[in-house]
């Protein structure tokens, strides 16, 4: 959790939903990832937030397939 709060201090979160627009990567990838644990992402109310390096480092890292 303390790296997804200094995330937040160097970039804006965003909802799962807008990630996946910006990304290219499906909703239901970057949820599932983030409920398992391989997305460092925070849910907030009733939806998932995390930042773009997050997804992008998930991905480098080989924690989730990017888009292809």
């Amino acid at each position: 959790m303390r790296e997804w709060l200094a995330g937040l201090l160097r970039e804006e979160a965003m909802a799962l939903r807008d990630l996946a627009e910006v990304t290219g990567i499906r909703y239901c990838t970057l949820r599932r990832a983030a409920l398992d644990g391989r997305l460092a992402a925070h849910k907030m109310g009733n939806q998932w937030v995390a930042t773009e390096s997050a997804v992008d480092r998930a991905v480098r890292e080989g924690k989730m397939r990017g888009r292809e």
